[in-house]
């Protein structure tokens, strides 16, 4: 493949899953810059590595992996500095009534209350949509402990949400 042809390829894969990463880069970061900063090195590592990309249907998979790989590098050499919480902009373009707009800022910030594992796996699972297959590869990681990270995360989750278990049920 040519260099055009791998840049046109990996943009084509990409317009597709665009909005994915970014959200998957904003719930990890926690603010926009350091998300863009994050889904800036993503997609460079990414492009970097496209050529050993062996199926073409598990492009977001290779992104969301290479993604959470530099976001605990980044968070490293952070040592532990703690980042704002999400911005909420773009709820109140969607026009959406202040209680929503309350709980989604609730479930954002008892998210970011999570050990980084049960709170990726949580992302990945529940908001973006992999099975726990793909989580498990995503996060290098048996089925069995993406399983037990997703109870995990969902009790504690709900504990931090005041949900109790006959609510969540």
């Amino acid at each position: 493949m040519t260099q055009k042809e791998k840049q046109e390829r990996f943009i084509q894969l990409y317009s597709g899953v665009k909005d994915n990463i970014w959200r998957y880069c904003l719930f990890m970061a926690k603010n926009r810059e350091f998300a863009k900063d994050l889904l800036g090195e993503t997609l460079a590592s990414a492009y970097e590595g496209f050529n050993s990309l062996s199926n073409e249907k598990a492009f977001l998979s290779f992104l969301f992996t290479i993604s959470s790989r530099i976001y605990y590098k980044l968070k490293r050499k952070k040592d532990s500095a703690r980042f704002v919480n999400v911005e909420l902009d773009s709820l109140f373009v969607q026009n959406l009534s202040a209680d929503i707009i309350t709980d989604i800022s609730l479930l954002y910030e008892c998210l970011n209350k999570l050990p980084e594992e049960q709170k990726e796996a949580l992302i990945l699972h529940n908001i973006e949509g992999f099975s726990r297959k793909e989580v498990a590869e995503i996060q290098k990681v048996s089925e069995e402990t993406v399983k037990s990270r997703l109870a995990l995360g969902k009790k504690k989750l709900s504990q931090l949400m005041g949900i109790d278990d006959e609510e969540r049920a």
